[in-house]
């Protein structure tokens, strides 16, 4: 069986807990009063399969969904749409057979399951096992189509272990049940190994990290699909070494700007879009907050609806808030963002 997790790695990875842990920790929040009205702030659990409303402190959870229970097991990437609704991409789902696919769901802000755009890995029906590594990030464009990453998949074949093409799902708009288009990023490693996190700009063109080797060269870069929908063409922005630890990516400003997360170095790069290989930051904020021994690993996240603060999940378990202003950083704590966080968006977001 090809395992999952040896897909995953070197990406963001600890491990799962079990049923028994995954109630108790739910447990902890049949006293709450549901009150979406007092969120600010979806953050996801990606341990226990749970986002978490938190109030203007950042520190007190006043909503929780459920999305484990909905067949969204390790959320990764959350984004709050125009209409105050929810997107999470699913890493991995119990309903398909050896993590072979998974989905992109929304919720409406009250955490009502809308629409789950479920996704299957192309594996040949000669394989005698298939493994797929999930959406890190997703959700809809501009158009309404929605998008959802295949970070890797490989299958056995005679007892040896093959890599499939990785790349992007897509879905027209409003049909959630239809049968997706795969966008293949081409051979294992060709440069592109995994895209990463991703978001669409306002032409629908996609912008994704990824981790990739040219040559010698072995490390994290940038990559656009252009025209995905008609005419997907495949560039790459920045090579493999760009960035020590290559991340979120999300929007900004009216669409005009895009923000690349590099957890390495804890900071946030802002572009002019469209971005080249010749585009140097406008702007950089971080490093994020740390803790003993400056550690942190900030994963993904956006900004508020006046983009004066910007919320990113944490590897190392809490949220980080930065002031975009004064570029000043928080960490905001929580037991319940233990063991890690790793998505997050403010509601109402900038979109």
């Amino acid at each position: 069986m090809v395992r999952r997790l040896d897909l995953l790695k070197p990406n963001v990875d600890s491990g799962t807990p079990g049923p028994a842990a995954r109630a108790a920790f739910r447990a902890r929040f049949e006293h709450l009063r549901h009150n979406a009205k007092a969120v600010t702030l979806w953050i996801a659990n990606t341990a226990f399969g749970t986002l978490l409303g938190v109030d203007r402190s950042r520190t007190k959870v006043v909503d929780e969904i459920d999305v484990a229970s909905e067949g969204c097991l390790d959320p990764v990437g959350v984004r709050v749409d125009h209409s105050q609704n929810i997107w999470v991409a699913c890493q991995s789902e119990p309903s398909k057979t050896i993590a072979d696919g998974s989905s992109e769901q929304e919720y409406s802000s009250s955490g009502k399951l809308l629409e789950r755009y479920e996704w299957s890995a192309p594996c040949p029906s000669s394989a005698s096992s298939c493994g797929a590594l999930g959406a890190n990030d997703g959700g809809p464009d501009n158009g309404g189509h929605v998008f959802a990453s295949l970070a890797a998949a490989a299958i056995l074949v005679s007892g040896a272990q093959q890599n499939l093409d990785s790349g992007f799902f897509w879905w027209p708009a409003n049909k959630p049940k239809s049968t997706p288009t795969f966008i293949s990023l081409g051979a294992y490693c060709q440069p592109i190994c995994q895209p990463l996190f991703m978001d669409t700009d306002a032409s629908g063109n996609i912008w994704f990290t990824y981790r990739g080797v040219t040559g010698s060269q072995q490390g994290f870069g940038l990559g656009e699909v252009t025209d995905p929908t008609t005419d997907p063409q495949i560039v790459t922005i920045f090579a493999p070494g760009k960035y020590e630890l290559g991340f979120g990516v999300f929007t900004s400003d009216a669409q005009t700007k895009l923000n690349v997360v590099d957890a390495g170095k804890r900071d946030i790069y802002q572009y002019e879009l469209p971005v080249t290989s010749a585009s140097a930051p406008l702007k950089t904020l971080g490093p994020t907050a740390s803790g003993f021994d400056s550690w942190g690993q900030p994963i993904t996240g956006g900004f508020n609806k006046a983009e004066t603060r910007l919320a990113l999940g944490d590897q190392f378990g809490w949220l980080n808030v930065g002031a975009t202003a004064s570029n000043i950083w928080t960490g905001a704590l929580n037991v319940d963002f233990l063991p890690y966080v790793l998505g997050a968006s403010y509601t109402p977001s900038d979109r």
